[in-house]
């Protein structure tokens, strides 16, 4: 595995570790107006491999379309391509060529990029008289599928989608957003979960479709304010206002302090905030230990809804990654203040050539609900598939 190297000369990973420890949470290691996305991202244990070793990760498929005008650049992207209306429609600027022996993961993968193309350039085009097709064919997001059980909270499937866009004709920095995940962890900004895709007490969650608006403030390596602005639900829409702001006070090649702060607004909680700090440790080029907390409080709660968690990441051959975890959660204001404790297990491989990505959870937790119940240990297991798309592909 190929290392990061400092002018010294010795293993240098604080390059990989910033990535990986905020990876969109706070865009350090990216472009400071572009607004951080969520939900996230990157699973911290398939970041672990990619940022580690960035010269070993696989490129995706090129990416050919089909119609003018033609992108300079490999695979058609360029920067951002500006046309006249009248020179290009959404729906064909976005077709893609298919590529020979194109398997079905390809093919949905494919689908999915230009539908979000098409989409975003349809939306940017409502707000001036030219279409950004480079920006639109940047359009990139997730599509998730997983089941969990456990012994106390049953079992639940899910299906997610993460979709982001930029729209420069609306306001430079401005983005949009649409999905299907966690409404009340979204709401809060508690969507990244430490790192982890996969929680055994996100069973009692309820999904819901999300859509709308984030601005990204000016900031730096150290530095990130966004705003969002959206709706939640298709049926009864619920507003809700988010400014999330992320801060670097310490940080060197071993160690990084992380600081969140999180003030929103919503028609359910009312007036909230929500607070966090990660402490990650470099343990050698492919482990990290991460210390990671995070409360919130509403107008509507009784008490601070908390979660703490010590993980430790480590990267396997072939784009492989484990992370153990253990972890506390409660609620100051609960009948039980104590809701919950135990370990998990999750393992990140790549499936189908690297095209897909598949997840598989393994916990044993000790949860407790009532007074009445008496706390025992719950198994639990779950599994998930990823199908990351668009130009930020893998």
């Amino acid at each position: 595995m190929n290392t990061v190297r400092s002018p010294r000369g010795r293993s240098c990973p604080r390059p990989a570790f910033l990535l990986l420890a905020f990876g969109a949470m706070t865009g350090c290691a990216g472009n400071p107006q572009k607004p951080a996305e969520a939900p996230p991202p990157l699973a911290a244990a398939s970041a672990t491999i990619d940022k580690i070793a960035p010269a070993t990760a696989p490129q995706p498929p090129e990416r050919v379309f089909t119609s003018d005008p033609v992108l300079p650049g490999s695979g058609g992207t360029a920067p951002d391509v500006v046309v006249g209306k009248d020179e290009v429609k959404p729906n064909t600027a976005c077709d893609q060529e298919p590529p020979e022996d194109e398997v079905r993961v390809d093919l949905a993968r494919r689908r999915l990029e230009e539908m979000t193309c098409a989409t975003a350039m349809w939306i940017d085009g409502l707000f001036g008289d030219e279409y950004h097709v480079g920006t639109a064919r940047q359009a990139n997001g997730r599509l998730q599928l997983s089941h969990d059980w456990s012994e106390f909270y049953g079992n639940k499937t899910r299906v997610r989608l993460n979709v982001r866009a930029d729209f420069p004709n609306i306001k430079h920095g401005l983005s949009g957003f649409f999905g299907r995940d966690d409404s009340d962890a979204f709401l809060r900004d508690r969507t990244e979960r430490f790192g982890l895709r996969s929680q055994f007490p996100s069973l009692e969650g309820d999904d819901a479709w999300l859509a709308g608006l984030g601005y990204s403030l000016p900031g730096n390596r150290n530095f990130r304010s966004d705003f969002r602005v959206g709706v939640r639900g298709l049926g009864s829409p619920m507003l809700f206002v988010q400014n999330r702001v992320g801060y670097i006070p310490w940080s060197n090649d071993e160690h990084l302090l992380y600081l969140r702060a999180t003030p929103f607004w919503n028609t359910d909680d009312g007036f909230g905030f929500t607070t966090g700090f990660d402490f990650s440790k470099v343990l050698s080029d492919t482990r990290l230990l991460r210390w990671a907390n995070v409360s919130t409080v509403t107008q509507e709660s009784e008490g601070v809804d908390w979660h703490s968690a010590l993980i430790h990441y480590k990267a396997l051959e072939k784009r492989r990654a484990i992370a153990y975890e253990g972890f506390v959660r409660g609620s100051t204001g609960a009948e039980v203040p104590l809701k919950e404790y135990g370990v998990q297990t999750i393992l990140r491989h790549p499936i189908m050539h690297e095209r897909l990505w598949g997840e598989w959870v393994l916990g044993y937790t000790f949860p407790r609900e009532l007074r009445s119940q008496e706390r025992e240990g719950s198994f639990g297991i779950g599994f998930g598939l990823e199908l990351p798309f668009g130009e930020r592909y893998d």
